[in-house]
């Protein structure tokens, strides 16, 4: 029999590496990094309209919060639950009423795709050290 032998060498380390990163010690970090930027991003109000007379009460600037799942993988981001029932008129993509675009209020949707290139850099950061 003629043969030819493929030796892989340092595949337990690749694999032992990979399982930490797996395990969300090293994404998490990136995962909660990314929901401080984001939050902080949600909670910037735009100018208050010229001639208006409404006092803000920056209810909704401070019920965002970002939250890492147990697992280390989901990042999710919202209002603190029945804090601001209007969020999603002043800042929801599929709610937002036209007066709150106008005024140039950006969706939280919006926030993430804007820093989603520079969110998903992070995390590849992180991988890539998690494997040296």
């Amino acid at each position: 029999m003629s043969g030819y032998t493929v030796e892989l060498k340092g595949v337990d380390e690749l694999a032992r590496k990979l399982q930490e990163a797996g395990s969300g010690g090293y994404i998490r970090g990136a995962l909660e990094a990314a929901g401080v930027d984001l939050v902080s991003k949600a909670r910037q109000y735009p100018p208050v309209p010229e001639g208006s007379a409404y006092q803000r009460t920056n209810k909704l600037r401070n019920s965002w919060d970002a939250r890492v799942s147990n697992d280390g993988e989901v990042l999710s981001i919202g209002t603190h639950l029945g804090s601001v029932p209007y969020a999603g008129y002043v800042m929801g993509r599929e709610d937002q009423t036209r007066v709150h675009a106008w005024h140039g209020w950006k969706t939280i949707e919006g926030i993430v795709q804007l820093n989603l290139e520079r969110i998903t850099a992070a995390i590849k950061r992180q991988l890539e050290k998690a494997l040296r």
